[in-house]
Parts: C-alpha cells; structure tokens; sequence
C-alpha cells in the first residue's frame, strides 16, 4: 500500500499575478477522517486533502468556496489555506505514523 503522504501531489496556480502552491491527496472512497478545516470539517467520509497557499495578506471573504473551487469537483474532501510555501512542504514517517508539515516562518508572531 502507498503511504499517503507519498501520494500528495504538487501543482501550482496563478491568483492576481502571484504563483501559488496546492498539495493535493486523493486517498479514493472509503476513508474517515477528522479535521478542523474550513471545508470538510469534522468527522466523516472523505477522499481526498487539499492544503492551498494562499498570499500573505489574504482577504477573500468567501475562504470555504475558495477551497471547493480549487479542490478536486469529484467526492467530498477537506481544505486548508496557509500563507506558507506549501512547495517546501517536509514529510516524515516514524513507527506508522506520518506526518506533512508546511511551516511559514518569514513573518513570526
């Protein structure tokens, strides 16, 4: 079986001019999952991630639209927005559990 964080994939889209990154999962039918994201939060059946870069000053108004837009249109998911470069994303595995990390430090708080 293919891990999942092997599985992510990286595409890049272009939003007012400025070239962004989406780490994209497409883990099929069958899978429950929990989250606190905006789209597809909660616990339930979901098939694939999304964890979308977004600028540092984003201000849409319409976040939970924004990431069905840039999801895929098939089966229900989760999405994330981050100001961080998703392109630079680490992932790492240790004793079956996995883990994807996108961290933005450019600006600390």
């Amino acid at each position: 079986m293919t891990t999942p964080a092997a599985r992510a994939s990286l595409s890049h889209r272009y939003e007012d001019g400025i070239r962004l990154g989406t780490l994209l999962w497409r883990f099929g039918p069958g899978w429950r999952m929990i989250s606190s994201a905006m789209l597809g939060g909660g616990i339930g059946p979901r098939e694939w991630v999304v964890n979308a870069q977004v600028p540092a000053g984003y201000a849409r108004m319409d976040p939970v639209d924004h990431l069905t837009s840039i999801g895929p249109p098939e089966g229900r998911g989760m999405g994330m927005l981050t100001a961080a470069p998703v392109a630079r994303y680490v992932a790492a595995a240790d004793g079956g559990a996995e883990a994807v990390a996108t961290v933005g430090l450019g600006v600390p708080t």
